[in-house]
């Protein structure tokens, strides 16, 4: 049965580091409050460690010289020649998508000479539709370490843990000092010209924006519209090419008065900025924008770790035109849902009857595209499956 303990971190205390010597094994490791240390208290820990994160931008963010980052770019050589390298306590930092290649690197003494941290692992669970592949790959990979532990700031709720993971034991932190953050809401038609207004009045003023929008096309709207020089462009190496603005960088790069986020930094990054503001968007016209209340906002509200307006984020949100909205309530949405499961597995069954058949094809079809399109993926070898994790992740979403 599933144990659940906790850790209280008494008042006067901000970090893991001055009340435990190392991050728990074999748990889900809820560690209360962004910015605690988290990470880094692996990296200092006496033992070899690999350390997952989702994105290129938390690698480069937490990489240094005795800590080895791991994605696309990295040869097979560079691991090897860190494996070799004088460094006591091996640390990789290393992208969800890139775990099996490290993994083969390295060799099968790994699974009982490396600690497996999962960072941000509510991610496995937001990621799940559109990085199936990268986040199954985990799943299946974890139990074979004789020692892991999925770390976030912004645990799920019971009902919305992935399968894989439900039986495991958890670790929960409770601090006496935890900060709460007033929340602005501007609820809006007009997204793109409420955030115009914010980018022109701190224009004026002595603070600096960071935006957080998971649009490359709004964020190239609002830049040209608005006339900008100072500013800056954090997103992934695909988005820069294909929209060839100006000013995109690094997570690293120095701050400018205004800063924009895509998806890439909105989760576990460390941004300073004494007189920094947060501003989120979401904005139901732009998929790709809208924010998960329960873990990603929560994250966005934790990345600036210094500035003296840390306790304040302005939510800019279209909350009218949304696939959800066309449910008045969570049983009509359940009820949609559960048809959606009940043609999704009729469609796995069809195809696993022989998909040779020409009307079960035309079935299947059928299926897929009026009932389960969301619930029903490809695996591996091709084949057409319903996956109850997606059923998990819309409702929680619509919740």
């Amino acid at each position: 049965m599933k144990e659940i303990k906790k850790i209280l971190i008494p008042t006067g205390y901000k970090f893991l580091s001055e009340c435990i010597k190392e991050l728990p094994s074999n748990c889900i490791f809820n560690k209360g409050i962004t910015g605690s240390g988290g990470t880094t208290l692996e990296i200092k820990s006496n033992r070899h460690s690999i350390i997952c994160v989702p994105n290129i931008s938390l690698v480069l963010n937490k990489q240094s010289k005795n800590v080895f980052g791991v994605y696309g770019k990295t040869s097979n050589g560079d691991i090897k020649d860190y494996l070799n390298s004088n460094i006591e306590y091996k640390k990789f930092i290393v992208v969800y998508d890139s775990l099996p290649r490290l993994i083969e690197v390295i060799g099968k003494s790994v699974y009982n000479d490396y600690f497996l941290l999962i960072d941000e692992y509510h991610i496995l669970f937001n990621s799940y539709v559109f990085r199936n592949k990268a986040v199954r790959n985990i799943l299946l990979s974890f139990r074979l370490f004789k020692n892991f532990c999925f770390m976030t700031a912004t645990p799920l709720e019971e009902e919305t843990i992935l399968d894989e993971l439900k039986d495991i034991d958890v670790v929960e932190v409770e601090w006496e000092d935890a900060c709460p953050v007033n929340i602005t809401i501007e609820d809006t038609y007009y997204v793109s010209a409420k955030l115009k207004d914010y980018v022109k009045f701190c224009i004026q003023n002595d603070y600096n924006l960071h935006i957080f929008i998971n649009s490359m096309k709004s964020i190239s709207k609002i830049v040209r519209g608005s006339g900008l020089s100072d500013y800056r462009i954090i997103c992934s190496e695909d988005s820069a090419n294909k929209y060839r603005l100006l000013n995109c960088e690094s997570i690293n790069s120095p701050i400018r008065k205004i800063n924009f986020y895509t998806a890439t930094c909105f989760e576990g990054v460390d941004i300073y900025d004494p007189i920094g503001k947060t501003i989120v968007v979401s904005d139901s016209n732009v998929s790709t924008t809208m924010v998960d209340i329960s873990t990603l906002f929560i994250q966005i509200c934790g990345r600036l770790r210094d500035s003296i307006y840390k306790d304040q984020v302005t939510f800019i949100v279209n909350s009218n035109n949304h696939r959800y909205c066309k449910y008045g309530s969570f049983s009509e949405f359940k009820e949609m849902s559960d048809e959606s499961e009940k043609f999704g597995k009729i469609t796995e069954k069809l195809f696993i009857a022989g998909n040779d058949d020409y009307k079960k094809m035309e079935q299947i079809k059928y299926c897929y595209e009026t009932y389960s399109n969301i619930y029903v993926v490809k695996d591996d070898d091709n084949n057409i499956i319903y996956d109850p994790n997606l059923k998990t992740v819309d409702l929680k979403n619509y919740d």
